[in-house]
């Protein structure tokens, strides 16, 4: 499954996904990291294999996470350490993983999936920001980030519900934090009724 929400401190820390099932936040650092990871799994309670294991009744013997709506949960990182989700390890007594999906729930997800070609100089990353509550709310810091394992192309999956109208622009961060913007006016685009919205962008320098 492809690599997806990636996440970087620009430092020795980071995260990713691989599509709806599942994800992994890695620290490298001297001390713990704290963040809100944005994520494309489903919303509910998992369980952190990397210090626990699920139980028969859907529970877990170590540490827990909440998924919420918008696919994002907040972790602390220990020194040297990780968290690791997947949709197999629920961590709620109520909750069971599905045995088997149904091509209506892959059917059913929409969003979008962002692409923008940018070339970067060492220490620099690309994310999206949009006035959408999912994009940050034009919040630069928490803008969302793109996966450059395509480089130059700059890539993202992010859920959104159909039908939403968005308006986004590309931001570039270098690892002080320091933000630019893309030149031009906003884009916009909007989720179709099935399926993702495919936008292929390039930098406006």
């Amino acid at each position: 499954t492809a690599v997806t929400n990636w996440w970087s401190n620009g430092n020795n820390a980071i995260a990713f996904g691989r599509g709806s099932k599942g994800y992994v936040a890695i620290n490298h650092e001297s001390s713990a990291v704290t963040q809100t990871f944005q994520t494309s799994l489903p919303a509910g309670t998992y369980c952190d294999v990397q210090h626990g294991d699920p139980t028969s009744g859907g529970g877990c013997t170590g540490t827990t996470y909440t998924v919420g709506a918008d696919g994002r949960f907040t972790a602390t990182v220990g020194a040297n350490d990780a968290v690791a989700l997947y949709v197999g390890a629920s961590g709620g007594a109520t909750a069971s993983p599905t045995p088997t999906p149904t091509a209506s729930s892959t059917s059913s997800a929409t969003g979008a999936s962002f692409a923008v070609n940018a070339t970067t100089t060492y220490g620099q990353n690309i994310f999206v920001a949009g006035d959408n509550a999912a994009l940050g709310g034009w919040d630069t810091a928490k803008a969302l980030p793109l996966s450059s394992a395509a480089y130059p192309v700059w890539k993202l999956d992010v859920a959104l519900p159909a039908g939403t109208t968005f308006q986004y622009k590309y931001i570039r961060k270098d690892a002080s934090g320091a933000v630019t913007w893309e030149s031009g006016s906003n884009r916009t685009a909007t989720v179709p009724s099935s399926g993702q919205v495919v936008l292929n962008d390039t930098w406006r320098p």
